[in-house]
């Protein structure tokens, strides 16, 4: 009970008794958001697994791709261009944005893998998301993903969440390099690198 209570499938509570929780990905994933926050070698990991699952439902989603879906990630993708100075805001969009791209592909299986995924790299998109450039640039490559949906070009699409993916990799990369060398210059290494 003790190992289950710690993955998040039980709970304990007042009085004693076990109950299994929502088991929602959030919360079964919340361990692993302990490691990689521990470890930050596992985050090129993260986006390696992320351009895998996240490129193939993006692929699947252009053959698949309702017409009230397009229009849903065209308003998005707008919004996504006003909010270049919001960094909350666009964290918030970022979500909403992901998890309809994640929908396309009318497969639950990849979607929830996904959601885990893209929940894991949070705390760092956080910290990248308020350096200059970088939304405007993430909605940028926001607008090349829904157009390559929106001409139903499965290897566009996917190549342009690959560049998407990437770009968020460095980012992150750089944002958790000056995390560092804010806490200790000494141990901050080589700019970008982790």
């Amino acid at each position: 009970l003790r190992g289950l209570s710690i993955l998040g499938v039980v709970e304990s509570r007042q009085g004693g008794r076990c109950y299994v929780t929502d088991l929602s990905p959030s919360r079964l994933m919340a361990p692993l958001q302990m490691i990689i926050a521990i470890d930050e070698s596992n985050a090129d990991a993260l986006y390696e697994a992320r351009v895998a699952v996240e490129g193939e439902l993006v692929r699947l989603g252009a053959l698949r791709t309702t017409e009230a879906q397009l229009a849903r990630l065209r308003e998005m993708v707008a919004a996504g261009y006003r909010l270049a100075e919001d960094p909350v805001g666009f964290r918030v969009l970022d979500l909403e944005f992901h998890r309809t791209l994640m929908a396309l592909a009318a497969n639950p299986f990849l979607e929830r893998v996904a959601r885990s995924l893209y929940d894991l790299g949070m705390e760092y998109r956080r910290v990248a998301s308020e350096t200059p450039g970088v939304i405007a640039r993430s909605a940028k490559e926001h607008d090349e993903i829904v157009k390559g949906i929106a001409e139903h070009d499965p290897a566009a699409a996917a190549e342009a969440m690959r560049t998407h993916l990437k770009s968020i990799s460095q980012t992150t990369r750089d944002a958790m390099a000056a995390m560092r060398k804010a806490t200790d210059p000494a141990d901050a290494g080589p700019a970008g690198l982790v």
